[in-house]
């Protein structure tokens, strides 16, 4: 015998259906902050490591900009900005403005985080054989 749910039945599982539906947005909008993170990590070693590589240890910003899209860790105008400033706070690039470009420069600090010889909060630690 198979019954028809109540209109009661149907009504008092709704929250059920929305609370679960919420949970899973929030496990959603969780995990995607949990993979910005990363991938800021990640940008901020692949730009410690690419000033490392260069004469002068110095790059401007929209070089490192289609770099960083060149080694698929695609960022906009706005998270490079962000990217830099955070180095710049944590003393590990010099930033100074030539015209429109802002020149990075790679200090000693960041030398040794590019290298894993100092850990630093909000940049990934390089594995021995890392891509960057």
């Amino acid at each position: 015998m198979n019954q028809k749910p109540s209109v009661v039945q149907i009504l008092k599982s709704v929250p059920q259906v929305l609370t679960s539906d919420s949970l899973k947005v929030n496990q959603l909008r969780n995990s995607l902050s949990e993979l910005d993170d990363l991938k800021r990590k990640h940008r901020a070693l692949a730009m410690l490591r690419t000033l490392d590589r260069e004469a002068g240890y110095t790059l401007n910003n929209a070089v490192m900009l289609d770099w960083l899209r060149t080694i698929a860790l695609v960022s906009t105008h706005e998270e490079l900005c962000i990217s830099i400033e955070d180095l710049e706070r944590l003393a590990l690039i010099r930033t100074h403005t030539v015209d429109v470009c802002t020149v990075l420069e790679l200090t000693e600090k960041g030398g040794d985080v590019a290298h894993g010889r100092t850990i630093v909060e909000g940049v990934l630690r390089p594995p021995p054989d890392c891509p960057y």
